[in-house]
């Protein structure tokens, strides 16, 4: 139903079609995936509030920057869309598993439907993949934001995050 409220079906779907044909490459190059979470957010003088979150996500083994993009939803229609940059100042396999885990700052900026507002934030992750096979990879994470609403006036406003997703190698 979201993808046919957004009209996101003409964007998502070959995209898809291009990363799964893309499967016979390794976990060494480039990742696209999908994410999904939740996240509780409290702005200053305001309540606090749950949203899920949906988003995409890219990264390249060879370069310790991931990229995010998506949108948080407490109801049917976004409550605000948002990019994020991390570098991930440590990523390490853990023994001789499949498992690895990755740890590191990041930068939010976002826009607040509601409020007509732009929130730039500060984020810090940590979170653990796991790798099914040579090109797929499942992961999951938690991440604390915190940064200023920017409006008419100015309020600070923090959040904590969790996700769950999986990457797709090409």
């Amino acid at each position: 139903m979201i993808l046919k409220c957004f009209n996101l079906k003409k964007i998502v779907l070959p995209v898809l079609v291009l990363i799964i044909s893309g499967q016979g490459a390794f976990a060494a190059g480039n990742a696209a995936g999908f994410t999904a979470g939740g996240c509780v957010q409290a702005v200053q003088e305001s309540d606090v509030e749950a949203s899920v979150l949906l988003g995409l996500t890219y990264k390249r083994e060879t370069f310790p920057f991931y990229f995010y993009a998506g949108s948080a939803f407490s109801g049917i229609k976004p409550d605000n869309i948002f990019v994020s940059f991390d570098y991930h100042l440590f990523d390490s396999v853990i023994g001789s598993s499949f498992v690895h885990w990755y740890t590191g700052p990041g930068f939010s900026l976002g826009y607040d439907f509601d409020e007509g507002a732009f929130i730039p934030e500060l984020r810090l992750v940590l979170g653990t993949g796991y790798f099914v096979s040579y090109g797929v990879e499942v992961f999951a994470q938690i991440f604390a934001e915190g940064g200023m609403q920017i409006a008419d006036s100015k309020s600070f406003c923090g959040s904590m995050n969790a996700e769950a997703g999986i990457r797709f190698y090409f």
